[in-house]
């Protein structure tokens, strides 16, 4: 079901679980309260130059004051029979920010956004951005055993993941996971269909930890899937392109893979682990990148990253360059905001999510480059 909301000329009420807090001075993790420390923010797009009509309900705030900012216009209105009303502001084309709060702490409840005008409202409870995606096309039957690619973030928000080399059975790339901590992650899925606990996986269905780098921690997860997880502590930089190498080695009817990198500076690989996947004795398929905001509360801010110079090397010594990709979305994506792009810059494939403002990408649509970059020069790591 389509959740975007048009208001023009009948109002329409953004619902307040719509809305975020406003970050400055609370974090990005904050909830959205009403009281004169704190905004209440809620998040559209204008399709084009023209008027917008705003009340704020606060059914139990008569006789309190409300302040709004929409975008950088701000006005004061005094709530009675349940609405402050704001009257109307001028907006261009492109993102609405409107934001709200009480001036007394503490404050009646702020219950929702009424407008008219032509723009979209986010009408979401899930806060974060769509999840994006550049799948990689490769030819049916191909005995894929190398999985190279180049990744970046370009801007780095908090609960950012960009994951270079994904496959069938599984994912790595770098995350921004905390304000002061970044990390490198490899996971591989166990087999069978447990969702949630790995506690409820059988001993068969499990990935076994074959080797694992210095001062990685390798653990499992769940709760999308189950697996073997492992992460390596790593300042990376924001616009510096970290190299991802994923091996694999099929063994009877289970599959070693293995996950590397190299960072800036680094002229060798360094291993951050290897797992054994049961139940698959296959080659590497099914490969993709993405970038996800993964924590939730700041999905109105802008992510873009950068993958490039992608190869995929062969049983038979071969490699071929990655220079055409599929670009998707989750049914976040799909059903709920329009806030996402994909192109190529500079011989690199981009992704961008989140920020309210639409790109020119659609679903399904395939972007290539206009020649193949010169395949790096590295040796390859042994596989364990």
């Amino acid at each position: 079901m389509l959740v975007l909301a048009f208001a023009l000329q009948t109002p329409i009420v953004v619902p307040i679980y719509a809305a975020y807090g406003d970050p400055v001075g609370g974090g990005e993790d904050a909830p959205a309260t009403s009281d004169q420390n704190r905004f209440v923010v809620w998040y559209g797009e204008a399709h084009a130059k023209g008027p917008v009509k705003l009340k704020v309900q606060t059914p139990s705030g008569n006789g309190h004051t409300l302040t709004v900012i929409v975008n950088k216009v701000t006005k004061t209105a005094m709530a009675a029979d349940g609405v402050a009303d704001f009257g109307s502001f001028d907006v261009e084309a492109g993102p609405v920010r409107v934001a709200a709060r009480m001036d007394q702490t503490p404050g009646p409840a702020i219950d929702g956004l009424e407008a008219t005008g032509d723009v979209r409202w986010n009408m979401s409870k899930r806060l974060n951005a769509a999840s994006v995606h550049l799948r990689w096309p490769t030819e049916k039957g191909s005995d894929i055993r190398w999985f190279y690619n180049e990744a970046t973030m370009i801007t780095d928000p908090l609960w950012s993941y960009t994951m270079a080399c994904g496959f069938a059975r599984g994912y790595f790339g770098m995350q921004v996971n905390s304000p002061k901590e970044r990390r490198i992650i490899f996971s591989v899925w166990d087999s069978g269909t447990e969702a949630v606990s790995r506690d409820k996986v059988a001993d068969d269905n499990r990935v076994q930890l074959v080797m694992k780098g210095g001062n990685v921690l390798a653990d499992s997860f769940g709760n999308e899937g189950t697996g073997g997880h492992s992460h390596l502590v790593l300042p990376w930089k924001t616009g510096q392109f970290v190299r991802f190498l994923v091996g694999c080695k099929p063994d009877g009817d289970k599959t070693l893979y293995a996950g590397y990198y190299m960072a800036p500076g680094d002229t060798s690989w360094r291993l951050v682990a290897a797992f054994r996947a049961p139940k698959d004795g296959g080659p590497l398929r099914d490969l993709y990148s993405f970038s996800e905001n993964f924590g939730g509360d700041n999905g109105f801010r802008w992510r873009e990253s950068a993958y490039g110079n992608g190869w995929i090397g062969l049983a038979d010594g071969s490699w071929k360059p990655l220079t055409e990709a599929k670009f998707t979305t989750d049914g976040h994506g799909r059903t709920e905001r329009w806030d996402f792009d994909a192109f190529v810059k500079d011989g690199r494939f981009h992704l961008r999510h989140g920020g309210f403002a639409s790109g020119t990408a659609k679903y399904g649509d395939v972007l290539t480059l206009p020649k193949a970059a010169k395949r790096p020069k590295f040796d390859l790591p042994t596989l364990p």
